[in-house]
């Protein structure tokens, strides 16, 4: 009745605590002229994912040449 009021602050603090999403497609690269290709994490994703928004994506391996003829794992990491 009088008007007076009173405030106070708290912290709150959000954590992410759910993990990215990596999906990773098979892809066939071909070597140039020189024997040597290069792959991009972009031609190696296959919609990864976020809850908070855009991923940041990397590969393990993104230079190739002739001693890598044939099947080659790599590693994307979201």
């Amino acid at each position: 009745p009088s008007g007076n009021t009173a405030t106070a602050t708290a912290t709150v603090t959000v954590d992410d605590k759910t993990a990215p999403v990596a999906k990773a497609k098979n892809v066939t690269i071909q070597l140039n002229a020189q024997g040597g290709a290069t792959l991009t994490a972009e031609q190696v994703d296959d919609g990864s994912a976020d809850n908070c928004g855009t991923v940041t994506l990397s590969l393990s391996k993104t230079a190739f040449d002739c001693s890598n003829i044939g099947e080659n794992p790599v590693t994307l990491t979201v």
